[in-house]
């Protein structure tokens, strides 16, 4: 573990043996509220990115940088996402109920897909998982279509090739960018000689900060508690 201290900001740095590249795709019917189609982008369990197909393409802030860098990948992202993913999900849930005799209800169907790295073995991790309403799907008979030989010959592609691409490209930007320190600026303020000291710390980066007194170089913890989480 790599720590840095830089005036009042601690900030923690490691590097984890597995990263990840994972959507989370999830198709519905019969709920109220719910979107039909939501997806969501996670990269070592960190969401970076989310569409439904109400609101169409939410980016969070560190995917809002990456995506900003490599605009191939948004686009291909959001073909995925609002388009390719949705319509597949759609098709396949149609053909589940279908099989099941139902024509409504509430249904959902899930999956998980992406690759996971292992920086030791160098290895990639292709998974996807199907769960429709908790229930096994695998004997249905349109199963042979979900594992057709295009949409196998698709998945070797996405999980062997583009994913991991995509995720090696995010380590490097994450490491690059996302790992870059910003010293926060720091002011105190005291209303009277007899009210309590306030210290502001702004404009650091990380967003995430632990914050202390020091006295005669000694920290002091007895101080708090903080009124307001730190801001960056």
């Amino acid at each position: 573990m790599k720590n840095i201290l830089l005036l009042f900001l601690f900030c923690h740095v490691s590097s984890s043996v597995k990263h990840s590249w994972k959507f989370f795709f999830t198709t519905s019917t019969g709920i109220s509220n719910l979107p039909d189609f939501m997806g969501t982008l996670l990269v070592d369990d960190i969401v970076v990115g989310y569409c439904d197909s109400n609101k169409g393409i939410e980016q969070h802030h560190a995917g809002k940088i990456f995506f900003h860098d490599h605009p191939e990948i948004l686009q291909e992202y959001s073909q995925e996402c609002l388009y390719t993913q949705p319509k597949q999900y759609k098709a396949r849930l149609e053909d589940i109920m279908q099989h099941l005799n139902q024509s409504g209800g509430v249904h959902v169907l899930q999956s998980i897909q992406g690759c996971e790295w292992d920086e030791r073995r160098l290895h990639i991790i292709g998974v996807e998982e199907v769960d429709v309403d908790r229930s096994e799907t695998t004997g249905c008979p349109n199963q042979q279509i979900w594992d057709g030989k295009d949409r196998i010959k698709r998945n070797e592609l996405y999980f062997t090739e583009i994913y991991p691409d995509w995720l090696k490209k995010y380590l490097r930007f994450e490491n690059s960018s996302l790992l870059r320190t910003v010293p926060p600026s720091v002011s105190l303020l005291q209303k009277t000689p007899s009210s309590p000291v306030s210290c502001h710390a702004t404009g650091f980066y990380p967003d995430r900060a632990s914050m202390f007194w020091r006295k005669d170089g000694e920290e002091i913890h007895e101080r708090g508690p903080w009124r307001d989480p730190p801001q960056p």
